[in-house]
């Protein structure tokens, strides 16, 4: 990639993803704004739409928002930022603003942050890390700076290498839910 990267890629919404949200929409149980505006921390883009995984995450979101009396717009906009597209879409470093920012299974390893190899960053089936995820207030600032209702953080089961829910689960937000997608798979949301 030559010159500076955006800081945020924006994916299309595929026809599995917008037949979920048109169906969540008919949902008249919320009374609340609907969500217009989601940021995938860590997500990847494949031919302009969301990675096959990344997908279906945001399916599972819908699902549960949707169970939550959560409503998002059938013509929400979805942003992606990960460090393996540059840089300068580090979330912790630059935020734009989102009314959800879902936190897409990222690998947190305090002990590869001493590694000035970028390889040592990433793990297999993950994104690269950033230089600064040791620092749970960087991680809540990063959150509140997007303005963001609610985010959502995907954690394997063992919550062993993924991003503590816990930097996260503090004023001004708290978690309200934790469901389990599959015996590997949690989604922690968490509201303002």
């Amino acid at each position: 990639m030559h010159g500076k990267s955006p800081l945020m890629l924006q994916a299309k919404m595929t026809d599995m993803l917008k037949k979920a949200l048109k169906s969540a929409a008919q949902d008249t149980r919320s009374l609340t704004k609907p969500v217009e505006t989601i940021t995938m921390v860590g997500g990847m883009v494949n031919g302009g739409v969301l990675g096959m995984g990344d997908e279906g995450h945001l399916y599972t979101i819908i699902e549960i928002c949707r169970a939550n009396g959560i409503r998002i717009s059938p013509e929400a906009t979805v942003n992606v930022t990960n460090l393996c597209y540059g840089d300068e879409q580090d979330f912790l470093k630059q935020q734009q603003p989102a009314d959800m920012v879902v936190m897409s299974f990222l690998y947190y390893n305090p002990a590869a942050l001493s590694c000035f190899d970028r390889g040592a960053l990433f793990h297999d089936g993950y994104t690269f890390q950033s230089h600064l995820a040791a620092d749970p207030d960087r991680w809540l600032s990063a959150l509140v700076n997007t303005g963001a209702r609610l985010a959502f953080n995907i954690v394997s089961a063992d919550r062993k290498t993924e991003l503590p829910t816990e930097f996260l689960d503090r004023a001004p937000y708290h978690k309200v839910d934790t469901t389990l997608s599959s015996p590997a798979l949690e989604y922690d949301l968490l509201a303002r």
